[in-house]
């Protein structure tokens, strides 16, 4: 069980989440699960705002930051 949980009772206190991808959102295949997808599609429906933070050069940020949702106006630091 993670150390820090998000729970749909929790997440009315945020309004800002930052992430890295490798070891956080990233499989070690370099994958990204449907639950993880589904989880952030959730919180940005929820209006979180979602931030990548991530040591990844942007062109190599790039595929994960798509297939996540992410739009041009989202923060994504590379």
């Amino acid at each position: 069980m993670p150390k820090y949980l998000i729970t749909r009772k929790t997440v009315g206190y945020l309004s800002t989440l930052a992430f890295d991808f490798d070891g956080t959102l990233l499989r070690r295949d370099l994958t990204i699960t449907e639950i993880t997808v589904g989880a952030l599609r959730e919180l940005r429906e929820r209006e979180v705002r979602l931030v990548v933070a991530t040591g990844r050069r942007f062109e190599c940020a790039r595929e994960h930051v798509t297939r996540l949702g992410f739009r041009a106006e989202d923060p994504v630091n590379c």
